[in-house]
Order: C-alpha cells, then structure tokens, then sequence
C-alpha cells in the first residue's frame, strides 16, 4: 500500500493500566510492520472532529477544504441528536 494507516479510537477502557500496556504492545508490533497507527479519544472525536478530520487527511496527503470538515462535523451533530 502506498499508506498505510490505522486509526485507533480509545474509549474509557484504554486509559487502564492493562489496557495501555496492551496497546502500546499492539502498537510497536503494527508499527513494526510499517503501519502507521494514529490514537484518538472518544473525547477528541466527539469534541475536536475537525482536528481529527485535518491530521487524518494531512497523513493522507490529501489537500484540506475548509468546507468539507463542517460537512462532516454536521454528519456527527445529526448522528449525536438521534444517540
């Protein structure tokens, strides 16, 4: 693959000492691997999306419109008033 990328959502679970362990063990084995790995919070995508939306992208190398991260911020305030 020309990039390779994954991206890690980590909820409450992760921030327990097993659990970090765990991941940081996952995470030197896939980037022995020559992925890439990208951690966010549940509270950074619910609370920053669209700096997750640029950091994301800007590995992808793809150009950043400003008006694609409202787009996707308004997809998650929908998705947010129906939970």
């Amino acid at each position: 693959p020309e990039r390779a990328l994954i991206i890690e959502v980590d909820g409450d679970f992760h921030f327990t000492e097993e659990a970090s362990l765990y991941d940081r063990e996952r995470t030197a084995y896939l980037q022995g691997a020559g992925l890439r790995v990208i951690r966010f919070t549940n509270k950074q995508i619910f609370d920053s999306l669209g700096s997750v939306v640029k950091e994301i992208w800007g590995y992808m190398g793809q150009p950043i419109n400003d008006f694609s991260i409202p787009a996707v911020w308004n997809k998650l305030e929908l998705w947010r008033q129906t939970v």
